[in-house]
């Protein structure tokens, strides 16, 4: 879980380095975001932040506002695929959000599951606006030893709490990293994939602005497999 947790966090930070034009640069990102992965891979929330709740069709919608550059911009994130096998649970899920210069970008990624309760990212792949989607191979091995926390996460207490999305009955959280900063997070499991209904540091805040069940796949075609090599360029248009 803690991969996913990095991938997920970077995406809410707008820390992915994605090319807005199929380029050399592309190749170059690719290489970046796998130096990201492995640099952030122990200084992130632990697991328990990030609560999976893989529902089929599950969508929500929120709002980041960075508060240091007083921007906002949406951030949707939906489940189109659960696979049920004997041997754990396979979950495909969208992150799509726009670049600072507004171009659309959805991250997709497979993520498992296994019997003892152990979670992997097995996939990535990246769509940047009309572009093809491209799926990143050789991601960072997974550390053969889990990193310690790098803070302290506790339960504040059970409380009502109203967003843009409607007023909810949230449990209220806290994250104190060891680097000092404090991470306020509010948790609702009627709101599936992640429960997540507000989270706000001193840096940002991010509110659920909507929600439901009837997500429907962003990335469905074949994506080219980039490893280091120039990805293809658009078709031109007739």
């Amino acid at each position: 879980m803690r991969r996913f947790a990095l991938i997920l966090l970077l995406t809410l930070a707008g820390g992915f380095a994605l090319a807005e034009t199929p380029n050399d640069k592309n190749a170059e990102d690719a290489q970046a975001l796998k130096a990201q992965m492995m640099e952030a891979e122990g200084a992130v929330p632990p697991p328990e932040v990030l609560r999976l709740n893989p529902v089929e069709g599950a969508w929500a919608k929120y709002r980041l506002t960075d508060f240091k550059t007083q921007t906002t911009r949406e951030i949707l994130i939906g489940v189109p695929d659960v696979n049920e096998r004997p041997d754990g649970t396979e979950v495909w899920i969208e992150i799509q959000t726009k670049s600072a210069k507004g171009t659309s970008v959805i991250l997709k990624v497979l993520y498992t599951t296994g019997m003892d309760g152990k979670g992997l990212v097995r996939r990535l792949v990246v769509k940047s606006g009309e572009h093809p989607a491209v799926e990143l191979v050789d991601l960072p091995p997974v550390p053969k030893e889990t990193p310690e926390p790098p803070g302290k996460y506790f339960l504040v207490d059970q409380e009502e709490i109203d967003v843009p999305a409607g007023t909810f009955d949230a449990e209220h959280s806290r994250f104190e990293s060891t680097r000092g900063e404090v991470r306020e997070l509010w948790f609702s499991e009627s709101v599936p994939p992640f429960s997540l209904i507000r989270n706000l540091s001193s840096t940002s805040e991010l509110e659920l602005v909507g929600y439901g069940r009837d997500y429907m796949e962003k990335i469905s075609e074949t994506p080219v497999r980039l490893k280091g090599e120039k990805p293809p360029k658009p078709k031109a248009a007739k």
